[in-house]
């Protein structure tokens, strides 16, 4: 469900930083050159078209035959069903084909319980089966695994283990873990590659060490790309106080990185986030010289929310930056400015201009600016931009109503609670949740609960969930309840009940009742646990847990829980491609039936039912991610009605790649994303299903609310297997 890749609890992908490589360096430069994937290349060299990555890395999970043999596919089956004891049996096999397969299931389940049926087959003679275990023992983690792994690493020759061994330690180890892994890589037992991604792993993880400071301090200096890359990633995740000895290498690095140099846009953004105000001058040099608009894109949002207040010079130049040439660069010129305190009259004035003029369907800048409008008391201009927006454009409207929700004025409530009786539901909901928050800071100034509770009574009188579920939240909390709000969700729920097509709306009402602790609700809770709609029986749990129940199990047989349809895999062959034809262009996902069966047979079942059609990219990140697929509301918080297992993969998010969201383990359904960028923080956390082969220029110039026009799937062009 949201990359960030993430479903929208607020997005799922993902947490900026909606992903890794590996790969040869020369091609892959070449590709990034040409701006998209490369065409017919070999699976292994169409990952991460402009991203230099070393070979040796485990690009691509060999293929094992899946889908010609049923005893792998009673693997999966066994997987997706959660039977970890028919996996730990299949660890036994004569097959490592069977073997591997079941050591990627039991990475997909994460049971403790069968950490030491993985350990014994560390020393397995098949390397397939060696690299799917450590996998699968850097999921699940455990007292001594980490030392395990290690020692299984001092005899280990294959590149591909080497590395998977190396992320594995790097997903669970300790310091002294940490200088294990940095002293293998110079003694050349695991790749640069790998040794920086993992002193990143760990850094993320609030871990790290002198030797590990050292290592990176000397690579940024070298002289292979991927290695200076590796190194780079360190400095954009991990938190400046683990490295402020090596501020002065990361800004020479940076000052002397070439105009075009990949690295250069994880040193700008990790010297952005570390907000230190003698960086702003070189972070400004960066985004006005570099010729790689991810670069650019990175300075400028290093000079946004962690400097929120930044000198004129820096203002001027990022006020030059939404004449940037790539969009991507525009918009995150304009977070940067939206994330200052404060701005002086002459800039505030510079905004005003730039909104008033703003053409409606180039809308994507200035709804980003509104904010500060709003909180600088230009409420009616925000109004006034809204007004002139067509009505049938509802991202921008709503991005209207979420600025009204900061400014100070008593106008601006006037304006949101007309606007929680717009027409459009989305817009509506966007104008409840925004009175919502205007509440809760109300409330400790000693508002009136009974004018407030007005606002939110005439969101149950509506069918559209995106409306009721914040009316519904908004009325559940205690000052509203001796004002006759549960008795007023009560008549609401009974009414959406017998409503046609308003049992989402019942099931967002059934939890605030639950969240209130109202009795009379538990018939109701009970027989909403049994829909067969995801979304309804997740409510009727919630609900029950109001009431002080413990959360339930849903099993694997539930009837909105999904299993694979081998048949259609069969019929589409190992490698189907995805098209998504959008207005700026199409894409082609090559997608991998083996690597992740499940997520392939729901997104093609998706795609050819005709689902896909019409729904947006709601969610548009410079430079990490593009969201879509929410089929049921097209704002990042739908989904198909069903859930699909969490299929653990070990393939790297690099460039181009395909994950599909999540909002926690199991919880997968229709959304997904692809990556402007690699992401090794996203590794093993996300299900990756394929790769852009062709179009990752478009995916490149796609703007938030853009729609899929149309989506399809085309067999695998060499056939089936």
């Amino acid at each position: 469900m949201m990359p960030l890749i993430q479903k929208r609890r607020r997005p799922v992908l993902p947490v900026r930083a909606p992903t890794s490589g590996a790969g040869a360096v020369t091609l892959a430069l070449v590709c990034g050159l040409a701006g998209s994937g490369c065409g017919d290349a070999p699976p292994h060299e169409q990952r991460g078209p402009d991203v230099a990555v070393p070979a040796g890395s485990p690009w691509i999970r060999p293929g094992d035959g899946l889908l010609e043999r049923p005893d792998l596919q009673a693997l999966v089956d066994a997987q997706n069903r959660r039977e970890p004891d028919l996996l730990v049996e299949a660890l036994a096999s004569d097959d490592p084909a069977v073997r591997a397969r079941a050591a990627l299931g039991l990475a997909s389940i994460g049971d403790p319980g069968t950490l030491q049926a993985l350990l014994d087959r560390l020393d397995d003679p098949d390397p397939g089966v060696r690299r799917d275990v450590a996998f699968a023992l850097g999921r699940i983690g455990g007292y001594g695994v980490a030392r395990a792994l290690l020692e299984a690493l001092g005899g280990e020759g294959d590149p591909e283990v080497q590395e998977a061994m190396a992320q594995a330690v790097a997903s669970i180890g300790e310091e002294s873990d940490l200088d294990a892994l940095v002293s293998a890589g110079r003694e050349g037992r695991i790749s640069p590659w790998a040794t920086g991604i993992s002193i990143a792993r760990f850094g993320m993880r609030g871990i790290h060490s002198a030797s590990a400071g050292t290592w990176l301090r000397d690579h940024l200096a070298a002289s292979d790309p991927s290695s200076r890359l590796a190194a780079a990633y360190f400095f954009s995740r991990v938190p400046v106080q683990f490295w402020t000895r090596l501020l002065p290498s990361v800004r020479e690095s940076l000052a002397a990185s070439d105009a075009a140099d990949p690295a250069a846009q994880f040193l700008a953004l990790g010297l952005g986030n570390a907000g230190l105000p003698e960086d702003e001058a070189l972070l400004v040099t960066v985004m006005r010289s570099a010729t790689d608009w991810r670069t650019r894109v990175n300075a400028a949002l290093g000079l946004g929310p962690a400097r929120p207040v930044a000198a004129p010079e820096t203002r001027g130049a990022l006020f030059q930056a939404l004449q940037d040439p790539s969009p991507r660069v525009r918009v995150a010129a304009a977070l940067a400015l939206a994330a200052k305190r404060e701005l002086p009259p002459t800039d505030l004035d510079r905004i005003r201009e730039l909104v008033v003029a703003s053409d409606p369907n180039e809308w994507q800048v200035p709804a980003i600016l509104l904010p500060s409008m709003a909180r600088a008391g230009e409420y009616a201009a925000v109004v006034e931009w809204m007004d002139r927006v067509p009505v049938d454009r509802t991202a921008p409207r709503i991005s209207a109503v979420d600025a009204l929700a900061l400014a100070p004025d008593a106008g601006a409530t006037e304006a949101l609670v007309a606007l929680s009786a717009d027409p459009s539901a989305p817009v509506a909901g966007a104008a409840m949740r925004a009175l919502a928050r205007r509440w809760t800071v109300m409330a400790r100034q000693g508002f009136d609960p009974a004018e407030a509770f007005g606002w939110f009574l005439p969101g149950l009188s509506r069918s559209e969930f995106a409306v009721v579920f914040p009316a519904a939240s908004a009325l559940a909390q205690e000052p509203f309840l001796s004002l006759g709000a549960g008795d007023s969700l009560l008549v609401a729920m009974n009414r959406l009940n017998a409503t046609e097509g308003g049992e989402r709306g019942a099931s967002s009402v059934l939890v605030a009742l639950g969240r209130i602790g109202d009795e009379r609700v538990r018939p109701l809770a009970l027989e909403a646990v049994r829909s067969d709609v995801r979304a309804i029986a997740s409510a009727g749990d919630q609900a029950l847990q109001g009431l002080g129940d413990a959360p339930r199990d849903f099993g694997p047989d539930v009837p909105w829980r999904r299993s694979v349809d081998w048949d259609r895999l069969g019929e589409l062959g190992r490698h189907p491609v995805l098209v998504l034809e959008t207005e700026r262009g199409t894409i082609r996902l090559r997608m991998d039936a083996e690597l992740a069966p499940l997520t392939v047979s729901s997104v093609s079942a998706l795609a050819m039912a005709g689902r896909y059609d019409g729904v947006p990219f709601h969610r548009v990140e410079p430079n990490f991610v593009i969201q879509g697929g929410d089929v049921e509301f097209g704002l990042g918080y739908g989904g198909p009605g069903y859930s699909i297992r969490t299929e653990s993969t070990p393939e790297p998010f690099s460039r181009g790649t395909a994950g599909i969201a999540s909002a926690g383990k199991d919880t997968e359904g229709s959304q997904f994303f692809i990556n402007h960028v690699m992401s090794p923080h996203l590794d093993g956390n996300y299900t990756v299903f394929g790769w852009v082969t062709d179009g990752m220029e478009v995916v490149d110039g796609i703007r938030r609310a853009d729609p899929v026009v149309r989506a399809w799937v085309e067999p695998d062009p060499a056939g089936g297997g």
